[in-house]
């Protein structure tokens, strides 16, 4: 699933900055912005699994939530840093001992920090389009995997592990990229997709390479500028 959103994100990517740059003879202005900086509240949806983890593969629902802020720094380029609470993981089931099932949940939380660039397109007078790319880095703040058994000839059970800290099975650092649009209507309110791959094991001991890939769905309202 999370497969078929990363595919469709970068075509829809691919296909509005291809739109923008065919729609307009002056598809880049560089002049000099005068607009201060702005905060915007962000609230979203992630649709997370691994990335390098395809036998355990499956989609996990969890949250975003956080605060950016943007400069603009040219008509048709600003800069992004914000600060987010995220929600990431994965969640599968799969045949257990004894003709059971055995169903994982790893639920890792980030406190999260994305710095991007950001192209930004005038549609007309109320709507703005951007395109942001750039690196997230991560710290893991809490996290448990989560181990049922049930069925066949065993007891029902349930096991739970520390995924960070001393006796934990991760690394609590993070490092990676996102990229999406997003929609601005009247300066204020914004609607935008984002998908995040991590660069980094964030599992050394596992034997493979696995990271975090996260798909987003997130609303935001501008509340600030100075």
């Amino acid at each position: 699933m999370l497969n078929r959103l990363r595919i469709s994100l970068i075509a829809l990517t691919l296909a509005a900055s291809a739109s923008v740059a065919s729609a307009q003879t002056k598809w880049w202005d560089s002049t000099r912005s005068t607009e201060g900086i702005t905060l915007t509240g962000n609230f979203g949806l992630n649709i997370s699994d691994f990335r390098g983890g395809d036998s355990w593969s499956g989609a996990k629902a969890g949250i975003n939530i956080g605060v950016m802020a943007e400069k603009p720094i040219f008509t048709s380029l600003s800069v992004k840093a914000g600060l987010f609470y995220t929600m990431k993981g994965n969640h599968h089931k799969s045949d257990g001992a004894f003709g059971g099932t055995l169903e994982v949940t790893y639920n890792p939380g980030y406190i999260e920090l994305p710095i991007m660039a950001s192209y930004r397109y005038q549609l007309n007078t109320d709507i703005r389009l951007q395109f942001d790319f750039g690196p997230y880095f991560a710290v893991g703040v809490h996290g448990k995997d989560i181990k049922k058994h049930g069925g066949g000839a065993t007891h029902d059970s349930k096991i739970e592990y520390n995924l960070f800290g001393k006796d934990g099975q991760w690394s609590r650092f993070d490092f990676g990229f996102r990229f999406g649009p997003e929609v601005i209507w009247k300066d204020r309110f914004s609607a935008g997709l984002a998908y995040e791959v991590s660069a980094v094991n964030i599992w050394p001991d596992s034997g493979g390479n696995l990271g975090n890939s996260n798909f987003m769905i997130n609303l935001g309202y501008k509340f600030y500028t100075f």
